[in-house]
């Protein structure tokens, strides 16, 4: 994401203006206005973008620059921090095998053989800084069932433990709603399963379960739940499945829709594999780290399976990639060192042998992967599943090497779990030469993909793409000359390029996002807004003037491309003019 860019900004994806403009909203507004719709408001998972919006105006930083900088780098920082933590705990050691590959799998890790299973994903700030508070979290949870060394400190720390249970468990929501599910439903199959077996932790169990569901729940419905749009997720359903929009199903046929399905879910598991070290430990099977990996791994999978949805179905595997990534490395390095001898920091041969194979394996995932559907020779459905068999194979065979100790059946187990991790290490790669994340364009059949239909019948319908040296120019003269509180008109409604821009509070604009996620009450007021904008810009009459002077309207912002109009007078007077970029302000003796 480039700083000093004036043109294109196709680099960007196009929700990063929304995400800046939010982020100021939040700070300088406050949760309960929006700045896209003046005395409006906003249903979303916000928490993030307050936090970058706070921390943007605490330091002065120029737009952008703690999205796309400060905020990665302190979510990185974190993730790994609390990453390191936990897998050092999990195998008891201080070693730097389950750490270091617990950090590469949350940073380069992802599908094999499919995309948008990046974690850290850089075009979602709100993924990013809450799969540092979903870690601290699920390690918090943990903690919970852990009983104290001391009775006498029991009570107070297991009291200190659940509020941190409450305040991660609400900003893990508010921060990304998919997470707090996601946590929420796993961690309820912790206590479930210890309320089965009477375990002696059953209660601290039901107590984190409890008041994570609370916390989450008063999160969810105080500031995320209510808006238009429901997410376009749809239970059931096999039109608009993650697998056909990125090209995994081996026909268009209802039957080839469901194997892609698989073929998805059997991508996303490498990643996971080492939990299995964890359950075929008898040891280990039920304790409550296991059991939680097992909840998160049944909830992506299940959604997976049961929701529609474009892409959206796959930010609940997602999500509970993060914390079984790092299970995944502990279970691993279990798994290696129960069958090696390990010399000091460095893994042993049959060990690196086995990182070699799963290497040339993700390449070969890789260039299947470039046999789409839309060429003529259509393999990437072929990647995860050759990555997945090609594991096992070689897995069997190297687990013959004379390196390995223990029972046959236990290598086979660590060399497998230890290749198929491997083969999503260097996910990220994926798609890059190609310069496409995978997603298909044209050529998608009706039977398997529905085409994005606006949420909203708007006029504006432009998705804006590029930022020229005038609309900056325009905003830096706002920036310096209009206060905080003025209000700005547009005929560019459909895009939050002018909040995003220039900081300020529009009449309407961002429809794009706006309509879907404000509540279903305003979106008449929505409407209205922007026949009252684009009918004063073409044509102002003194009914026009009237609708903008009663909500504070103190600048019209005017993209003359957009209209044959150039005067605007009585009711306003153009103040600048610069290139295709005309502002004007509201006449208040014109006000009726």
């Amino acid at each position: 994401y480039p700083l000093d860019w004036v043109g294109s900004v196709t680099s960007y994806h196009q929700d990063m203006f929304f995400f800046e403009a939010l982020s100021t909203s939040l700070a300088r507004f406050g949760p309960n206005e929006t700045i896209f719709m003046s005395g409006g408001h906003i249903r979303y998972h916000w928490f993030a973008y307050e936090w970058a919006g706070q921390f943007a105006q605490t330091i002065g930083a120029d737009p952008f620059v703690v999205l796309t900088r400060v905020l990665p780098m302190t979510a990185l920082a974190g993730t790994l921090l609390i990453a390191v933590f936990w897998t050092q705990r999990l195998t008891k050691s201080r070693g730097v095998w389950a750490p270091t590959l617990a950090g590469v799998l949350l940073i380069f890790g992802g599908y094999v053989g499919a995309t948008y299973g990046t974690i850290l994903n850089f075009d979602s700030p709100s993924q990013e800084m809450t799969t540092m508070w979903m870690l601290g979290l699920s390690v918090i949870l943990l903690q919970v069932t852990a009983k104290s060394a001391s009775v006498h400190r029991s009570r107070p720390r297991l009291v200190l433990l659940l509020a941190g249970v409450a305040l991660l468990s609400g900003i893990a929501t508010g921060g990304k709603a998919s997470i707090g599910v996601v946590v929420i439903a796993s961690w309820a199959l912790v206590a479930v399963i210890a309320t089965l077996r009477r375990d002696p932790w059953v209660w601290r169990a039901w107590a984190g379960t409890c008041v994570a569901a609370l916390a989450g729940g008063v999160v969810y419905l105080l500031y995320v739940g209510g808006s238009a749009w429901s997410g376009g997720l749809i239970l059931g359903g096999l039109l608009n499945k993650a697998s056909s929009v990125q090209g995994l199903n081996p026909t268009d046929y209802r039957w080839g829709i469901a194997l892609g399905t698989g073929i998805l879910i059997l991508a996303v598991m490498p990643r996971w594999a080492g939990v299995f070290w964890f359950i075929a430990t008898p040891a280990r099977r039920w304790k409550p780290v296991t059991i939680y990996s097992i909840g998160l791994a049944l909830v992506g999978i299940a959604t997976l399976l049961l929701i529609s949805g474009s892409l959206n179905d796959v930010w609940f595997a997602l999500a509970a990639s993060a914390p079984l990534a790092v299970v995944s490395a502990a279970g691993v390095s279990r798994a290696t060192l129960a069958v090696t001898t390990q010399d000091r920091w460095r893994p042993a041969s049959p060990v690196l042998l086995g990182v070699a194979v799963g290497l040339v394996l993700s390449l070969i995932v890789m260039v299947l992967w470039s046999f789409g559907p839309e060429t003529r020779l259509a393999l990437r459905w072929a990647g995860p599943v050759v990555g997945a068999v090609g594991a096992v194979v070689i897995g069997l065979l190297l687990a013959r090497n004379r390196g390995l100790h223990s029972s046959y059946r236990r290598r086979a187990i660590a060399m497998i779990l230890l290749i198929l991790v491997i083969t999503a290490t260097d996910s990220r790669l994926l798609g890059l030469r190609a310069n496409a994340f995978g997603v298909l364009g044209d050529g998608l059949r009706p039977t398997e993909f529905a085409p994005f239909l606006p949420f909203l019948p708007t006029r504006d319908t432009t998705i804006v793409s590029s930022i020229n040296e005038d609309q900056l120019a325009v905003a830096a003269w706002l920036q310096q000359n209009a206060p905080l509180t003025d209000i700005i008109a547009t005929n560019m409604t459909y895009a939050p390029i002018v909040p995003a821009l220039t900081g300020r509070r529009s009449f309407i604009s961002a429809l794009q996002y706006q309509g879907a996620y404000g509540p279903p009450s305003e979106t008449a007021e929505m409407i209205n807004r922007e026949w009252a904008s684009w009918h004063f810009i073409d044509a102002p009459t003194v009914d026009d003037a009237a609708v903008l002077c009663t909500a504070h309207v103190s600048w019209i912002w005017i993209d003359s491309t957009r209209t044959p109009n150039k005067d605007w007078e009585p009711y306003a007077t153009v103040v600048l003019h610069q290139g295709d970029v005309i502002l004007a302000r509201l006449n208040p003796a014109s006000c009726p």
